[in-house]
């Protein structure tokens, strides 16, 4: 009998996608919508293009998934950290 129940990960992706795309729609000014949205566009389909092959050529230079991982880990916590103290800096202002 084959597995019918399908992987949690792509409806996630999209709740996320669709979710960002709403609130750069809202913050966006009026008559502006288009290119705030198709702007952050061109950045979410630059990151699948390059980010799997950019995975892979960090696999490949450093030849462990658990290294490869650690990095792309840190990177993400970079970003939280970096997009945290610019909403603080933004609020103190």
């Amino acid at each position: 009998m084959a597995d019918t129940q399908s992987a949690p990960g792509p409806s996630i992706v999209v709740v996320v996608l669709v979710t960002m795309t709403a609130q750069i729609a809202r913050l966006s000014p009026p008559g502006m919508v288009s290119v705030a949205t198709g702007g952050i566009m061109v950045w979410i389909f630059g990151g699948i293009l390059v980010g799997p092959a950019l995975f892979a050529a960090t696999y490949r230079w450093l030849g462990s998934y658990t290294t490869t991982f650690g990095i792309l880990a840190l990177v993400a916590v970079a970003s939280a950290v970096l997009a945290f103290l610019a909403l603080r800096a933004e609020r103190a202002a």
